[in-house]
């Protein structure tokens, strides 16, 4: 993240305990000194390989010493987690112009310890030495966060035996379940270091691109973007489990009748906001800031780490450039994440599902629909809850081991769009209270 001072870059999993107020962040451009625990710096998850994944720590404003570990991580495949949760969502600031910063109000760390990750390398700050590793896959993401916690965990020691969450949204559909199963295998090994997950949580996740794209194109309709014959045509012309997610303008298939339908849908829906149907199409003012400041803040912002290594200054994801930095494998994206999930839910962790209503890459249709395929006892139907203001902030569905939860009126990106339900919502489940 671009204000985040590092003064030398620290690698591996046998740091010096020192080496974590090494990281510390104690004053920040466009705010001044810093009144809470905040770091900045690299782990080394790969020594031969030479991949070194980027984070930024901030710890809890309420009480670092006892509340939970929160892991959080943007989707893509190929978004910062610095431009996004970070400067745009969920973390202690905002940026604004001028390359300034304000508090964000219901930032996560108000009740947590939360540790934002540039994952894969390549992806916004993080690198690697060799050039092939812009080449991944979701096996490989997995097990490079899982190593970054370990890396992180001997770097902070103090937070070995605390209660670990995972958190992401998009694709991190793939890369939370995925890293918790990593990590539930290597505590399953005897003569591994054991890594105290609790529980995890993802917002509008993709996790089956057959449902998720039903539920969008059934989304679409229902919500008038398109018509529903034309949502019926693509059903038919198009093989949904081989579309990517399915977007308004995809990059075309062989398939000229589905590129065809693709086209008229996108026609129908105009200039729209895709991943918040009832915005307008112009870009956010926060995240406009966080872009500007990721991507033209300087050395003097990025601190002497990242400009030493010639890290880009700017958020691929949000520049819509991903593929110049990473080959993500295709076929990961397209598989079924239903029997990652299935495994999961055989290990007793707290799981929380939820979706903004508002989005339509990846709406809460789809996301209903992979969860009902999953076949799960249901404990509470179908109700809703209510924001701190006494609004119906958004419907929940209890299930054994996984509950269900909308969030009216945001988008794709929850925290960003409805910061103050998703805050309400993550505190509760986080104490696992009732919403």
């Amino acid at each position: 993240m671009s204000m985040i001072s590092v003064t030398s870059e620290r690698v591996g999993v046998d740091d010096k305990p020192n080496e974590a107020e090494r990281d510390r962040v104690r004053s920040l451009p466009g705010w001044g000194p810093v009144d809470f625990g905040l770091y900045g710096g690299y782990i080394n998850v790969d020594k031969e390989a030479g991949r070194h994944l980027y984070y930024a720590f901030a710890e809890s404003l309420d009480s670092p010493s006892h509340d939970p570990l929160v892991l959080w991580v943007n989707g893509g495949p190929g978004c910062s987690s610095m431009a996004g949760g970070f400067l745009s969502e969920l973390g202690p600031f905002y940026a604004t112009k001028g390359n300034n910063l304000q508090r964000n109000e219901y930032a996560w760390n108000r009740v947590a310890n939360v540790l934002f990750l540039d994952s894969p390398a390549f992806v916004g700050w993080s690198y690697s030495e060799d050039a092939e590793d812009r080449i991944v896959g979701d096996a490989r993401t997995a097990k490079d966060t899982r190593n970054f916690i370990l890396g992180f965990l001997e770097r902070f020691p103090q937070y070995i035996d605390r209660p670990l969450w995972l958190a992401g949204e998009s694709y991190g559909g793939h890369y939370v379940p995925n890293t918790a199963l990593e990590i539930v295998a290597g505590n399953a090994r005897a003569d591994e270091k054991q890594i105290n997950l609790v529980g995890f949580l993802v917002g509008n996740g993709l996790a089956d691109v057959r449902l998720d794209n039903l539920g969008a194109l059934e989304y679409w309709a229902s919500h008038a973007i398109i018509s529903y014959e034309t949502k019926d045509k693509a059903i038919e012309a198009c093989n949904l489990s081989t579309t990517g997610p399915f977007q308004a303008v995809p990059e075309l298939t062989d398939n000229s009748a589905c590129n065809s339908i693709v086209k008229e849908a996108s026609t129908q829906m105009g200039p729209i906001n895709i991943y918040q149907i009832y915005a307008d199409t112009c870009r956010p003012a926060i995240s406009n800031q966080a872009h500007e400041m990721s991507r033209h803040g300087g050395p003097q912002l990025l601190g002497s780490a990242v400009a030493a290594h010639g890290i880009q200054q700017y958020d691929p994801c949000i520049d819509d450039e991903c593929s110049p930095y990473i080959r993500y494998s295709q076929s990961d994206l397209l598989k079924s994440m239903l029997p990652t999930w299935k495994k999961l839910l055989q290990e007793k962790l707290h799981i929380l599902v939820y979706s903004g209503d508002m989005d339509g890459i990846l709406p809460t249709l789809g996301t209903m629909k992979w969860i009902e395929a999953l076949k799960l006892d249901l404990v509470e139907p179908f109700q809703a809850w209510l924001a701190p203001n006494g609004q119906t902030g958004g419907h929940l569905i209890k299930y054994k081991g996984l509950t269900f939860a909308s969030v009216r009126g945001a988008g794709h990106m929850v925290p960003y769009t409805q910061p103050q339900r998703a805050y309400y919502m993550f505190e509760k489940y986080l104490k696992q209270q009732e919403l």
